[in-house]
């Protein structure tokens, strides 16, 4: 896009980083979380206006299946506003049949409608129910390692693919094994084989990472490398495209997420007690007993972890909260639907 462009290296061997960025990007001082190093990258004034598909969700742009026969490779993305999208390579979308990622960095032009190839991400889940919905943008993309190899298949299978006039895709077989591999290492549990789950399976260990690498201003794009070895450069013409993707981390995820996995919580517990004991432990902290006073019933203490469990899962309506302690509910549900009460029978002696 002469310099609106969207660019990926992965797996890039080791050498200097200036020998991969043009003479109009520079580099800054990077940030160091362990052994992953961020360096951001800087470059010229953008000269084309558009929009993340994260931020045009909001005015209306959707991503859905395709409307006759579903394909687990393509989905539909209709652009109903005046300028253009953004889609990146490798950004997750989330719902519909199944978890998808974009194969192609694409700029949707406005007001158009464009079918996109795409990768899935979530093997074990095909919901046909769930057809007509939309898919919302994810939390994620995917990691370096899945990336490249998708890069150098494409790279690899594309003169066949071209020379039978089809576009060179990403092995959609080879994906999912590469999921299985990295959920196996990282001892994930996904009911779906969600990549998805990985990421959150990590959630604590991705949060500390995350603080400690900053986005800069006027930062356009970066630079990872691990252990002194280059993986990753991603570069984008609008800083704010950057930071976006930065801040879809901390998003919560969707409450129907939320609800399918609870459903098989208990499942997992189960099966794993002991290590499912300690990663509870650790994800909840130290409880904290709070004192509360109140004007109906007595003094009772409220359970306080690092993470409001509930809050996830339900809101009581306005109006409808429940609050006291364990007996005084009792007390009330008691009252407000009290039991017959039984009378003292005396026998008659003859």
């Amino acid at each position: 896009m002469d310099g609106d462009r969207a660019q990926t290296t992965d797996q890039t061997p080791r050498g200097s980083i200036h020998e991969l960025l043009g003479e109009s990007l520079s580099v800054g001082e990077p940030d160091v979380a362990g052994p992953l190093v961020v360096f951001p990258v800087f470059g010229p004034e953008p000269r084309l206006e558009y929009l993340a598909f994260a931020q045009a969700a909001k005015h209306g742009v959707s991503v859905t299946e395709r409307a006759v026969c579903a394909s687990v490779n393509e989905l539909v993305i209709e652009n109903p506003i005046e300028l253009p999208v953004f889609l990146y390579e490798g950004e997750e979308v989330l719902g519909a049949q199944q978890n998808r990622i974009f194969d192609a960095s694409l700029l949707v032009p406005a007001r158009s409608q464009l079918t996109v190839p795409v990768s899935c991400v979530e093997v074990g889940r095909w919901n046909r129910s769930r057809h007509a919905g939309g898919l919302a943008p994810g939390k994620h993309f995917a990691y370096p390692e899945l990336r490249g190899a998708k890069a150098a298949r494409k790279a690899a299978r594309a003169g066949q693919r071209l020379a039978a006039a089809l576009e060179a895709r990403a092995d959609q077989g080879e994906v999912w094994s590469l999921i299985d591999s990295k959920a196996r290492r990282h001892s994930t549990r996904s009911p779906s084989g969600a990549m998805h789950d990985i990421y959150e399976g990590r959630r604590l260990a991705l949060d500390a990472t995350q603080r400690a690498i900053r986005v800069h201003p006027g930062q356009s794009g970066t630079i990872a490398a691990i252990g002194g070895e280059i993986r990753a450069l991603d570069y984008v013409s609008r800083p704010e495209g950057l930071r976006l993707s930065r801040d879809k981390v901390f998003r919560a995820p969707p409450i129907e997420w939320i609800r399918e996995r609870m459903s098989k919580l208990q499942d997992v517990l189960e099966q794993r007690t002991p290590r499912s004991g300690l990663l509870l432990r650790e994800l909840l902290g130290p409880i904290r007993l709070e004192p509360v006073s109140v004007d109906v019933g007595r003094p009772y203490y409220r359970a306080l972890t690092s993470i409001d469990a509930l809050a996830l899962i339900d809101t009581p309506p306005e109006g409808r909260s429940e609050g006291g302690s364990n007996s005084l509910r009792r007390w009330r549900r008691r009252e407000s639907n009290p039991r017959p009460r039984s009378r003292n029978e005396r026998r008659l002696q003859a």
